[in-house]
């Protein structure tokens, strides 16, 4: 099978004289919106200039209100899919203005890239304008859960609930298991090991996985509306915001909040 060749670009904008600030905090929630809900978006990177440093002088000099984005995509499709999508058009639409216009739109220089060699080292992720460790403790974990399984009575039913709910593609491997590729390099893993408590929902002893989303009350009502049923509701707890659901073969699957 051949592997979708990932597309990578850079883009330019320049944002408007007096509009710096508005312009930089709607372009962090946009990284961050990405982030939550396009997972074929491997890379999103939103660039200012560099603060004054006069062993780092750019060449030519970088304007203030230049925006320079470095991104990346599993292929051109989820590039298609990103910039026609929901959150990069509403962007344009609420915040185009900010930028320097050109046929009622923001003007960029964009270039399309092939990668030919290099990586990405999995150590931070970018939030309110800031670079922060994606290791929060300094702790190099081994051992990261990579995978699960859900073994279903009825396969054909439990993957058109998950399609539904998440909008899971499979890709079918020996013995008709349908395999569920996810790629997100910046993803912080979690793990932990707790006490039982068989009277609570969600803290019977035995071992549970959970999805991130962007918004949970709005997945669990994706789950009620296609036949799943709430277990336990939106709970916070040592900073997480979490919620767990039923399939319809009674599956318990949590789900994590992004923040």
């Amino acid at each position: 099978m051949a592997i979708p060749q990932q597309v990578h670009l850079t883009s330019t904008w320049f944002i408007k004289k007096g509009c710096e600030e508005e312009a930089f905090k709607a372009l962090s929630d946009l990284a961050s919106s990405v982030y939550a809900n396009e997972p074929n978006t491997l890379i999103y990177f939103v660039h200012r200039q560099y603060p004054p440093n006069p062993d780092l002088i750019s060449k030519p000099p970088v304007e203030p209100s230049t925006v320079v984005f470095f991104e990346a995509y599993r292929d051109a499709q989820a590039f298609l899919e990103h910039v026609n999508g929901e959150i990069f058009t509403q962007f344009v639409k609420q915040y185009g203005n900010l930028f320097i216009q050109e046929n009622n739109g923001p003007f960029t220089f964009v270039d399309f890239l092939q990668l030919q060699a290099g990586f990405v080292r999995q150590f931070v992720v970018v939030s309110d304008h800031k670079v922060v460790s994606d290791q929060p403790h300094n702790i190099a974990q081994q051992h990261p859960s990579i995978m699960f399984e859900i073994l279903a009575n009825n396969q054909e039913a439990l993957k058109v609930f998950y399609q539904t709910v998440f909008g899971w593609g499979y890709q079918i491997g020996s013995q008709g298991f349908a395999y569920i590729h996810f790629n997100a390099p910046f993803q912080n893993l979690i793990g932990g090991v707790g006490q039982a408590d068989n009277t609570q929902p969600g803290e019977a002893a035995g071992h549970y996985f959970y999805l991130r989303v962007n918004n949970l009350e709005a997945y669990l009502a994706k789950v009620v509306e296609a036949k799943g049923t709430v277990w336990l509701p939106p709970t916070a707890l040592d900073g997480y915001r979490f919620a767990m659901f039923k399939d319809p073969e009674g599956n318990a699957v949590g789900l994590l909040e992004a923040h």
